[in-house]
């Protein structure tokens, strides 16, 4: 079942990601595992059989899963201090690189500069371009909306005890009249 508001997204030199956000300041992108174009999720979507199942980075397939978070400040092409992209960061531990024939085995440090140097830009360009606003802006109602509910239940849950102590109190005062 899909969560959150995606899209496949064709970067070039990288092929077909799946994208999706979870806010609109949250953006990951994937490469698409072959057992996952065969589930009921995305068999009969044409896009989802064209997307990447690996990226060739010098030479190797690698399975891809890249986390960005939007930064709000000035500093968005190419701060050294942290590398950010028109407006986006790749977030902490926000790589996970896999080689397509071993999962267990972690990307070279090459590949991962290579993904920050030519996928993460281009994902980032893309993040920051017109066809991204609108899934971002319902992935951001989508968030909004599950911290509402969370709000409003923590809300209730609070009224609850509040009127659990207030009966408290009205026992106690009883007993002491």
């Amino acid at each position: 079942m899909i969560l959150w508001p995606q899209r496949f997204v064709t970067l070039p030199r990288v092929g077909t990601l799946r994208v999706w956000a979870t806010s609109a300041d949250s953006l990951h992108a994937a490469t698409l595992h072959p057992r996952d174009k065969q589930s009921a999720d995305y068999r009969d979507k044409p896009d989802a059989q064209h997307a990447a199942e690996s990226t060739r980075i010098h030479g190797v397939d690698y399975r891809l899963l890249l986390h960005l978070r939007r930064v709000r400040d000035e500093h968005s092409d190419g701060d050294a201090a942290e590398a950010t992209w028109c407006g986006w960061a790749i977030a902490t531990d926000g790589i996970v690189l896999r080689r397509a024939d071993d999962d267990t085995t972690p990307g070279s440090k090459p590949a991962r500069r290579h993904v920050v140097a030519v996928i993460f830009p281009a994902l980032a360009k893309w993040a920051a371009s017109p066809p991204a606003g609108p899934m971002l802006a319902v992935a951001d109602r989508h968030d909004a909306r599950q911290r509402l509910d969370q709000v409003e239940a923590e809300i209730d849950q609070l009224k609850r005890r509040l009127a659990e102590r207030e009966a408290e109190r009205d026992q106690l005062r009883d007993k002491l009249q």
